[in-house]
């Protein structure tokens, strides 16, 4: 019987040398297609380019709140300055001041008929009134549902909350004092046919109407400071109470204690049953001691943006009072230093309704 006829049933026999191995494709300069993936590739595209100030600038005056903060500015800037001039009157000209005096009062009618035309437009474009003739018109209807029209909602009808009637009331003084000095700014043109007393009355109608607007709205900034205070309370408490927690964690258990991977050999033995429950509590524990430190760091961003609104709350109350001061000269029509505390009054008004509204039109990014 041949011994190797069994070992070929079983093994194989190695290659013999004189076999050559098999020759490499061919490899070709032609690039072929590339198989596309299922996943969606985005193409950066190119940077745009960052807008300067200059545009920035141009694009807040193009709107109601940058051209209302603009020429008010404008306007109690100039004033001020003829305030400042005429205190030394003596050692200028009297054309020169009154041809600032006609400046300010030129830039104040211009600024009440930019609100009118910004007041008829916001009314033009948030008022429709054949809105619903072109629903009908197209087939669609009155909706019976009462989220799609307020007048069947269940609701409709009940006294609003507090803070909505504040700012609805506030609105409406200003929406009065804005049609009044129109009124009275036609009338001096003769645009309107009213007699000296009816322009008088209309004159004096827009300056009730800003100082009631101006009382009204130091109402609304002490609710607001008094919620703010609350919630700062609330927080603060909060964040005392996690950091308690957070410090007795730290004593229990340094945050630096190292975890040992089950399985590993450590030391001379391998790591039993007891070291695998101490591994997961310390596990455990330090997942924990994460999450109170991400707590505790979100109590400290929100106490932080309590403290900015507080501080924007000031700001707006700092303005409001100048505006009441303002109006309450104009109201009593009182002569006693009356340029001197108009001209700070609308200027420091001003100054901060011109920083507002250019915040609001370009957010600046705050490190929290």
């Amino acid at each position: 019987m041949n011994p190797t006829s069994n070992s070929l049933a079983t093994n194989s026999d190695p290659a013999p040398p004189f076999v050559a191995p098999l020759p490499t494709p061919p490899t070709s300069s032609i690039a072929l297609p590339r198989v596309a993936s299922s996943t969606t590739k985005f193409v950066p595209s190119t940077k745009p380019q960052r807008r300067t100030k200059v545009f920035h600038a141009v694009d807040f005056f193009a709107t109601a709140d940058g051209r209302e903060a603009g020429l008010r500015f404008l306007q109690y800037s100039l004033r001020f300055i003829r305030f400042i001039l005429y205190l030394r009157r003596h050692k200028l000209s009297t054309p020169l001041l009154s041809r600032l005096l006609a400046l300010v009062s030129t830039l104040s009618a211009i600024r009440r008929l930019v609100a009118l035309v910004d007041l008829t437009r916001y009314i033009y474009h948030s008022w429709d009134p054949f809105h619903h003739l072109r629903n009908r018109r197209k087939g669609k209807g009155k909706s019976a549902h009462p989220d799609d029209d307020p007048s069947l909602s269940s609701s409709w009808g009940l006294v609003p909350e507090l803070s909505t009637l504040l700012h609805l009331t506030r609105q409406s003084f200003d929406l009065v004092s804005t049609l009044s000095d129109n009124i009275y700014l036609f009338s001096k043109l003769n645009l309107i046919p009213l007699s000296k007393r009816r322009t008088r009355q209309a004159d004096r109608i827009a300056d009730v109407a800003t100082l009631m607007a101006a009382l009204i709205g130091l109402l609304q900034v002490a609710r607001s400071r008094q919620q703010i205070w609350d919630e700062g309370r609330a927080a603060r408490k909060e964040a005392i109470k996690l950091e308690e927690r957070l410090e007795s964690f730290e004593c229990w258990e340094p945050s630096s204690l190292k975890v040992v991977d089950v399985g590993e050999p450590s030391g001379t033995e391998g790591v039993g049953v007891g070291e695998e429950l101490r591994n997961g509590l310390r596990q455990e524990r330090r997942l924990e001691e994460k999450m109170l430190r991400e707590r505790v760091r979100n109590e400290r961003r929100r106490l932080k943006a309590l403290r900015e609104e507080l501080t924007d709350l000031w700001w707006e109350r700092l303005r409001l009072t100048s505006d009441g001061v303002f109006a309450v000269w104009d109201v009593l029509d009182l002569d006693v230093m009356s340029e001197m505390i108009k001209s700070w009054a609308g200027l420091t008004s001003s100054a901060i309704m011109m920083s507002q509204a250019w915040r609001d039109f370009v957010p600046v990014t705050r490190k929290l």
